[in-house]
């Protein structure tokens, strides 16, 4: 009997790690392809996400429906003001959710040039961060739903803009792991 068990769990096993490397190659090869898309990322959006596609983003960009309304609302905006973008991540893991569905999770900065102005926040000629942590769950080898939280705060402070009162405590950039095994590929 427990040879039974331990060959079932051996298969779950197996089936769970194939799904997550899928659901890994999916979101690497979407990533890719949307920062090679420059200002058009519609197409690609489309490609990589379901027909009823939730986008969940911070205030301003709220939740969008759909390739062309996420485009629109964050996406080309972004590559507008922000040239020569590029995604550094610092960790990308996959995994079952306890609240449902295969997700995979990508962590870092985005890294451009801030050339003009976005979202009223004065442009700075020089180069920008912009922190993100981005979750995709994905259904049937499509992206069914994203959640992108970008720290807008630390853009507006490094074009000298603090919308905050006076801090108490200290702030400063928390760099990924210095292993750098935070990027699971396999």
């Amino acid at each position: 009997m427990t040879n039974d068990k331990d060959t079932l769990l051996h298969a779950f096993r197996q089936a769970e790690t194939e799904t997550n490397q899928a659901n890994k190659v999916l979101v690497l090869e979407y990533q890719d392809k949307l920062e090679r898309a420059g200002l058009e990322p519609t197409q690609v959006i489309d490609t990589y996400t379901s027909g009823d596609y939730v986008w969940h983003g911070v205030y301003p960009f709220e939740d969008q429906q759909g390739a062309e309304a996420v485009a629109e609302t964050f996406w080309k905006p972004l590559l507008r003001s922000w040239e020569h973008v590029q995604r550094r991540q610092d960790i990308f893991i996959a995994g079952a959710s306890v609240f449902g569905g295969d997700w995979v999770l990508s962590m870092g900065n985005f890294l451009g040039m801030f050339e003009r102005d976005w979202l009223g926040i004065p442009a700075t000629g020089k180069m920008a961060f912009l922190r993100f942590c981005e979750f995709h769950r994905i259904d049937a080898g499509k992206i069914t739903e994203t959640y992108l939280h970008t720290d807008l705060i630390s853009v507006m402070k490094q074009a000298g803009v603090d919308p905050l009162p006076p801090q108490t405590g200290a702030e400063f950039v928390f760099p990924g792991p210095r292993t750098h095994d935070g990027i699971v590929l396999d």
